[in-house]
């Protein structure tokens, strides 16, 4: 790619064409011209044309018309690099299916929930109607034959109760194999021969625990399995098979109380916090079902013999009749407590679905904090999980003659004319020409070993150098942290020197105790005096921290990425110190700090050749985290130089697909007024952006939606630069979850991982895209995962080759790593931008920090999922949020079904009620549209009751969620649809004073102790902690300020 990029023309790409599929069975259509819509083509005999391959295409109805992104006419195979033969995770699909496949629905009277149950009964007395071999999930029945009427209805006998069960197959649909509900069949092929082999499904996969291993120090078994999945590839059907393990505890959930209840000497509160704090949010397993739940809470007040309604039967049922009737399980112990599991609710505005489960029937998956601590546990558990290329082989073939070996197997596949091949398939690639790196001159040029060059950056020097002129370096008060630190700064003048960088003494300032108030007033001090002193802006903050304490974290990092914004640079101060006060490697982990400050003040430590002119590269990332209350931080980086060594970084929170297409074009249009301000007020000519963070589903709406929000983008640019512009646009998305594996050969017999730089772009790619898949990365521990291209939209005229060795060289980009790394660099700076963002600012970043690499971090501190907490909203986003609850409004009006974001509402039926959101039950009682039914709760009698019931208890009285809100929203403007509405005011408004007088003298007597503690509050609304929220934080700091100024009198 050192030459000129030159510009080939692709084509058009067509409208789509739809026309009636050959194979005439039912819903079957085909799909067979490469359109941005996906066109029609033939059925299951005629076959399509690939222009690429010059064979005849089968099958290309099965895959979705909606996905089809790839122009028509289009070869995507690249010629440039050195052929290499390689293998894939895939086996070949053998299908013969020409005639028609039948769909039936299966219901049962009375209902029954346990699936296996329902699936035994089928095949076991109902098998002179459907078959020893067909295919039954518990619902939906295949068969290669319809049934007769006489056949349709058939009484059994249930397995333990004895009772009749009515089995009725009703016809559902017909269709034939170019169809994408055929891929369905061999999906449930597939499984069937898992079972019969042996293998337990657990969700997705199918695991084998006659071949688990046994991790004895933490009594946890490994269990090898597989992933697999069936699909239309590029020349042929083909199934993935990708190896999967499950890490699963074998003491029970009961068994870990009991232990709990041990370690607390049987003090029942004790158990109960520890409980919950450790097994809130775990992942157990229930082996009767081998269903997977996420463990929300125990319910201590409930146990076996508790009752509930049996919807199926109508009567009340005891937890133990249940397990027993639907399962076959006995349960022994009565006196343990039952655990919740809330799923997702059915529909918007319903609550949660609730599954209860019993502790000795579940078992804990994956691992507990203390085992991923655990040297010697991971080494071990590691060496089950990586497997190299060579036992990566081996595992699926062995699970293939498996298979092929069983009877029962080779009769169904023989029944269903289907079969899979004996090998895995072979893999053409290339590999491409490793990267030359420059350094501060053209002289100073490197390419590294096999992607890395860590030993080269140190005498090549940087590309761009900013000096160390005007910097602070703050650290804890202690003699240990005063030599670090001293020791740190004569390093770092030494490595500058090296490298041509100039490294000034810095102005020292001390923090006198750990805590993150006490770091950010010492932060805030030190820059404040040295403007004082300098008359001069500090242009680098280095903070060196006593551990990893992501409170402290996140104080600095607001404090100097938004409030007082400078380049930070956070140190651990046993990052510098080493374990155990020894450091071997200190010279490379300072010179690691140095290049990243360099980059942090604007500076490029390489750079690789693009010749690209008038270009913007574009990335664009996500991250989703619990702290943001729903929200998901999306997170856009691009270059904005000719050297593609300059980026400009932009955030944004969104919640919904809608606001994240707004964002985009937000991103796109100030990247460009950036772009023109700082290249003479010139626009790119050409745009790459490189999303990721997007699923399969996704892509249509990501094609549709996202490509025409930057194009539009552009041409308003262009408007408020009065000229039309109309930039040449390529639209790739990135995908690095796969399952896809490449295997380089090596001899006649051996297998390698693939070096840095190949790539994949036929077989295993698919017919419906513009596709590829590169390795960028050396690894020599497992086997190294590929990253997929999809290129959904171009423009550019750029030929595939091109694509390829431009996605290479931004992997080569990114300056918080001395190697390539998995994704082009904007894309992993947008991760990382998110990442911050979305952990520790919660806000967007300060304009004067967006045109530098500000985010880059050795390690930033991150919460464990089990310790996270949802950021504190204030208080008129309490309200806004509470607009979003659900309640009953009696229309005056009528209307059909409305599509909001959130989910569909109604029909409106005038006098009928009809439940929507609150935000919109108050416009609609504004336009008097609707009348309000107040909530149970919002009467007289029942305040008054909650008033009582707040007086009865020390603690918070539980109320319904958003109480505060609603019922303000109520009282304001529906005042007319309640009864004795400014009574009702009087008494919520006693309600909130009660509750605030508890919690005020909680408040005062949690601070009043002379230790450091934690507080736990039960039943509190999220407005009350909004309102809470400042009183308590600005208490702590005095108390702080108080602590700090009695230790320094005391050392006085």
């Amino acid at each position: 790619m050192h030459d000129k990029i030159n510009e080939v023309p692709q084509g058009s790409r067509p409208s789509s064409t739809e026309t009636n599929n050959s194979g005439g069975f039912g819903r079957g259509s085909g799909a067979g011209d490469f359109s941005s819509k996906g066109g029609s083509g033939s059925g299951s005999n005629s076959g399509t044309h690939n222009s690429s391959t010059g064979k005849q295409q089968k099958d290309l109805g099965t895959v979705h018309r909606d996905l089809f992104t790839r122009p028509q006419g289009l070869d995507k195979k690249g010629k440039l690099g050195r052929a290499v033969a390689c293998n894939a995770n895939f086996v070949e699909i053998i299908s013969d299916i020409d005639r028609p496949i039948h769909q039936l629905h299966v219901g049962f009277e009375p209902e029954i929930d346990a699936k296996q149950m329902r699936i035994d009964l089928v095949r076991e007395q109902c098998v002179d109607i459907v078959g020893d071999h067909c295919i039954f999930d518990g619902m939906i029945l295949y068969l290669p034959h319809n049934l007769s009427a006489e056949n349709s209805k058939r009484v059994v006998k249930h397995k333990i109760t004895g009772t009749d069960v009515t089995v009725t197959f009703r016809p559902s649909v017909t269709f034939g194999r170019n169809d994408p509900q055929a891929i369905n069949i061999y999906n449930l092929l597939i499984r069937e021969a898992f079972k019969a082999i042996g293998f337990v499904q657990v969700q997705r996969n199918f695991f084998d625990p006659k071949r688990s291993n046994l991790v004895k120090e933490w009594d946890v078994e490994v269990w090898p399995g597989y992933e697999t999945a069936v699909r239309m590839y590029e020349e042929q059907m083909m199934l993935c098979i990708e190896n999967r393990f499950k890490v699963l505890r074998r003491a029970t959930v009961f068994q870990q109380l009991v232990s709990e209840f041990k370690r607390a000497n049987g003090n029942m509160d004790l158990v109960k916090t520890n409980c919950d704090h450790t097994y809130t949010g775990s992942t157990i397993l229930t082996l009767y079902n081998n269903r997977m739940h996420r463990l929300s809470r125990f319910e201590w007040d409930m146990n076996p013999m508790s009752q509930f309604h049996h919807a199926a039967t109508d009567t009340k049922m005891s937890f133990v009749e249940y397990f027993k009737t639907q399962y076959g399980v006995e349960i022994k112990n009565m006196d343990q407590p039952l655990i919740v599991s809330e799923g997702k609710p059915k529909q918007p505005g319903e609550d949660p679905q609730v599954t209860y489960l019993v502790p000795e029937l579940c078992n804990c998956t994956g691992l507990a904090d203390s085992m991923r601590k655990d040297f010697k546990t991971m080494r071990v558990l590691s060496d089950y999980t990586r497997l190299s290329p060579d036992r990566r082989r081996e595992s699926t073939l062995k699970f293939i003659q498996s298979a092929k070996a069983n009877d029962h197997v080779a009769k169904m596949f023989n029944f269903w004319k289907v079969d899979f091949g004996d090998s895995l398939v072979d893999l053409p690639c290339r590999q491409l020409e490793p990267e030359t790196l420059y350094g501060k001159g053209p002289q100073f040029s490197y390419k590294g070993h096999n992607a890395e060059w860590a030993k080269d950056v140190k005498s090549a020097g940087n590309f761009r150098t900013v000096n160390l002129d005007d910097w602070i370096i703050v650290c804890p008060d202690m003699p240990k942290a005063f030599d670090e630190a001293f020791k740190f700064i004569k390093e770092c003048n030494n490595l500058g020197r090296t490298m041509q960088m100039n490294v000034n003494d810095p102005f020292k300032w001390k923090v006198d105790n750990p805590q993150a108030t006490a770091y950010h007033e010492a932060t805030k001090t030190a820059m404040e005096n040295y403007t004082k002193e300098t008359g001069k802006k500090a242009k680098m903050v280095v903070v060196i921290v006593n551990d990893d304490n992501k409170t402290r974290y996140d104080t600095v990092k607001k404090l100097l990425c938004h409030d007082m914004p400078v380049p930070s640079q956070v140190v651990k101060l046993e990052t510098l110190a080493g374990k155990a006060g020894v450091n071997k490697n200190y010279s490379s982990i300072v010179l690691k700090i140095l290049l990243q400050i360099n980059c942090k003040l604007g500076g490029a430590i390489w750079k690789v050749t693009i010749p690209l002119e008038k270009t913007m590269i574009v990335g664009y990332d996500l991250y989703h985290d619990s702290t943001m209350k729903g929200k998901t931080v999306g997170a856009c980086v691009s270059s904005y130089d000719k050297d593609f060594t300059k980026w400009y970084s932009q955030t944004l929170p969104h919640s919904n697909p809608v606001e994240l297409g707004d964002n985009l074009r937000k991103f796109i249009r100030k990247a460009l007024q950036k772009y023109h301000e700082t290249n003479g007020g010139e626009l790119p000519g050409r745009i790459f952006v490189y999303r990721d963070g997007c699923g399969d589903g996704q892509i249509p709406y990501v094609r549709d939606t996202e490509v025409r929000q930057v194009q539009e983008a552009a041409a308003e640019v262009g408007k408020v630069l009065d000229q039309e512009y109309a930039p040449k646009l390529a639209f790739t998305i990135i995908t690095k979850k796969v399952n896809m594996r490449v295997f380089k050969k090596v001899g006649p017999v051996d297998l390698k991982n693939p070096d840095p730089g190949t790539v994949v772009d036929s077989v295993v790619t698919r017919p419906e895209r513009y596709d590829f898949y590169m390795v960028p990365q050396f690894v020599n521990q497992g086997t190294v995962t590929p990253v997929c291209y999809n290129i959904i939209h171009d423009t550019t005229g750029m030929p595939p080759d091109r694509h390829h060795q431009l996605a290479f060289k931004l992997c080569h980009l990114y300056y918080n790593w001395q190697g390539t790394v998995r994704v082009p660099a904007p894309c992993q700076y947008a991760h990382k931008l998110a990442f911050l963002v979305a952990q520790s600012l919660h806000d967007e970043s300060s304009e004067e920090l967006r045109d530098k690499l500000f985010f880059l971090e050795i390690q930033a501190p991150i919460l464990s999922p089990a310790h996270r907490v949802e950021t504190i909203m204030n208080v008129e986003q309490c309200e806004f949020a509470a607009g979003d609850a659900h309640i009953k409004v009696k229309s005056r009006f009528n209307e059909g079904i409305v599509n909001l974001i959130a989910g569909d509402i109604g029909p409106f039926e005038a006098g009928m009620p009809c439940t929507v959101p609150l935000w919109l039950a108050i416009d609609l009682r504004r336009r008097h549209k609707c009348e309000i039914i107040p909530p149970e709760w919002m009467t007289v009698e029942r305040l008054k009751e909650l008033i009582v019931s707040e007086g009865e208890i020390t603690g918070l009285a539980p109320l319904p969620e958003a109480f505060f809100e609603m019922a303000h929203f109520l009282t304001r403007h529906a005042k007319e649809d309640l009864v004795e509405g400014d009574q009702m005011k009087t008494l919520v408004q006693d309600i909130w004073d009660k509750r605030e007088a508890k919690l005020r003298t909680s408040m005062l007597a949690f601070l009043s102790q002379n230790e450091m503690g934690h507080a736990r509050i039960d039943s509190v609304q999220r407005i009350e902690l909004a309102t809470m929220r400042d009183p308590i934080l600005q208490s702590c700091e005095h108390v702080d300020r108080l602590v700090a100024n009695e230790h320094s009198l005391s050392n006085q």
